[in-house]
This record gives structure tokens, C-alpha cells and sequence, in this order.
């Protein structure tokens, strides 16, 4: 009977150590491997699929004959939305591609111009009326693919200059197709932009051939019509968050601002991707509703 029992006690014992040993080992690769967030799972989704991704290019004759490009993103559910994504200075087409992975989600097919002078698209980004040149770009971007591929719900989005040029696509005669714009880290103007950043001798040389005073995302947006969304990082440090703020208090029609704390400039996705495709994902189904 004692055999017994300390056969069942050493039983026991054995079955405790294996329970901790087993413990022990998922939480040191826990704790190794840190924890799994949504953000995280987002992030490496999105990376994973841009780095994939094989888009259609899609070619538009400039008002001036300029060959622009860009890349098509068709979506597998056939649908009509459409979102055009514009980038920012000195920066293209491929850098948006993490953001084009959120509006594969919802369900867009997806356009990624290169703004002229940059990436593909032939031009000179220091060439007179530049800024509201790449306005009418975006313009004709939107005419060409409702008239070539159809759609029924567009959404702008731009990040920096590309909001700047969403926003200043906002105050012109946009088909109805256009739904809404969200615009992510805009400046108020070029002028006031490059006065911020201390770019004297690049401000002196664009007054010399530009007309600065028409680059005003602030004037445009008071034309707006469309639902509107302002998104800004508390902690930029390219382009100041007041800015936001001053073109959100200045904008006609239906809108929202999103100022997110610890964000730097063209961050909010990285930083608070969770809240990003809660709130974006709020607005978009709002304007298409």
C-alpha cells in the first residue's frame, strides 16, 4: 500500500515538473518573440502583399503632351470603388503601396499616379505653375478612368503634397463619381511650407517663375462640396500639425479631423494602424453610403 502511493506521488510529481517545464518554455518564447498585436499582424500583411504585387501601368497625355503613369490595381470582387492615391514630394508610386494594401481591403480597385517629374511620369517638378499643374493632373487622372474602366464611387487620398493636390482637386468641377477625400499631412500652401522649413533660396527661385499664391489648399478647400477627412500627426516634424487644423476650420461641406498623438509625418498608418482602418474605413462607407 505505501509502494503504492509513493508510486502515485512520484506519478504525480513527474506530471507537475512536465506541466512547469512545458510553461516555462511557451513563455520564454513568448516573451522572445514579444507579443502579436493586430497592428503588427496588419503591418506584415501589407508589407507581404506590396512586396507581391504586380500592378497594370496605366499611361495619360498631359495637357502640356507629358506622358504620366501610373499603377492599376484591379480588385478580385469586380467592384466600382476606386480609390486614387496621390504621393508626396520627391516621392512615388511604390511608396503607397502600403496604403493601397488598406484599400484592397475595403474592397477598391486602386490607381497609384507618379505626379509628373517624378518616378515614371515624364516632367520637371521645378517648372512654372507646377503645383496647380499636378491639381489638373489628378483631374484628368479621374476623367481617364471613369471614361476607360468605369466606376461608380471614387475616393481621393494624398499624402503631404498629394493631399495638398487632393485638396486642391476639392474645389474644381469633379464628376459626381467623386465621393470623398481624405488628406494626410497637408500643407496649407507651398509658400507657407517652404517658409516653415527655412528653404529661402528654393522659396526665391519658385516666386521667380511660380504664381505661389494660387498653391492654397486652404482657399480651395472653402470650394469643397464632398465629405472630407483631415488626418495629421501631433508629432510632425515636417509639416506642422496647425496647418491641419487651419485647412480642416477652413473646408465647406461634411468634415472630420483626426489629430493623432506621437505620429510623426505620414506615420498615422504605421502608428495606430488598427484606429486607421476603424476610422478611414468609417468615413469611406459614410461617402459611398
Amino acid at each position: 500500500m505505501k509502494s503504492r502511493t509513493s508510486i502515485l506521488l512520484l506519478c504525480a510529481i513527474g506530471v507537475l515538473i512536465i506541466v512547469a517545464v512545458i510553461y516555462f518554455f511557451q513563455e520564454t518564447e513568448s516573451s522572445s518573440a514579444g507579443p502579436s498585436t493586430n497592428k503588427q499582424i496588419l503591418l506584415k500583411e501589407a508589407k507581404t502583399w506590396s512586396e507581391n504585387l504586380e500592378p497594370d501601368t496605366l499611361k495619360l497625355i498631359s495637357f502640356d503632351e507629358l506622358t504620366l503613369k501610373a499603377a492599376f490595381v484591379t480588385n478580385g470582387s469586380n467592384t466600382k470603388n476606386l480609390a486614387i492615391l496621390a504621393h508626396g514630394f520627391g516621392s512615388a508610386k511604390e511608396d503607397m503601396r502600403l496604403l493601397a494594401k488598406f484599400y484592397y481591403d475595403q474592397g477598391f480597385n486602386i490607381l497609384m499616379p507618379d505626379s509628373r517629374g517624378n518616378g515614371d511620369s515624364k516632367g520637371n517638378v521645378l517648372s512654372y505653375d507646377w503645383h496647380d499643374h499636378l491639381v489638373v493632373d489628378m483631374v484628368d487622372w479621374i476623367h481617364m478612368i471613369l471614361d476607360e474602366y468605369g466606376a461608380k464611387n471614387i475616393i481621393l487620398h494624398g499624402e503631404s503634397m498629394g493631399a495638398a493636390v487632393v485638396l486642391g482637386a476639392s474645389g474644381k468641377n469633379l464628376p459626381p463619381e467623386v465621393k470623398g477625400i481624405v488628406a494626410d499631412s497637408s500643407y496649407t500652401s507651398v509658400k507657407k511650407q517652404l517658409t516653415y522649413l527655412g528653404e529661402e533660396k528654393l522659396l526665391s527661385k519658385m516666386e521667380s517663375g511660380f504664381r505661389l499664391e494660387k498653391t492654397s489648399a486652404v482657399e480651395q478647400v472653402t470650394k469643397n462640396t464632398r465629405p472630407i477627412f483631415i488626418i495629421h500627426g501631433k508629432a510632425d516634424n515636417s509639416v506642422p500639425t496647425k496647418m491641419g487644423q487651419r485647412i480642416y476650420d477652413a473646408a465647406g461641406g461634411d468634415k472630420r479631423i483626426w489629430l493623432v498623438p506621437g505620429a510623426d509625418h505620414l506615420k498615422v498608418f504605421e502608428t495606430v494602424t488598427e484606429e486607421f482602418y476603424e476610422r478611414v474605413g468609417a468615413f469611406i462607407n459614410d461617402a459611398i453610403d
